[in-house]
């Protein structure tokens, strides 16, 4: 299912290898604080409540967090800032 659900939306699948997370460590690391900031504080009640909780956290790490890989602006900031400079 996840293979044709790619597959229809021009979607490329990369597989890490078990124990190997540094080869995708952006990934690892935004499942790491999510499972910090989020999983580890909150029982979901139901689906909805799950989107809503997580579509929160997801805005605040967007539009709040400062990443040191960012020169330390969220990721909203450096968007911005990137299409500014590439108009």
């Amino acid at each position: 299912a996840l293979g044709r659900w790619a597959s229809e939306h021009d979607t490329l699948q990369a597989f890490i290898p078990p124990g190997q997370p540094w080869h995708n460590g952006f990934v690892e690391s935004l499942h790491n604080r999510m499972r910090d900031e989020l999983l580890e504080d909150n029982m979901f009640e139901d689906l909805n409540h799950a989107r809503a909780l997580i579509g929160a956290w997801s805005q605040r790490y967007n539009e709040e967090h400062p990443h040191s890989a960012l020169g330390w602006l969220s990721p909203n900031q450096y968007a911005r800032q990137w299409a500014q400079h590439h108009q």
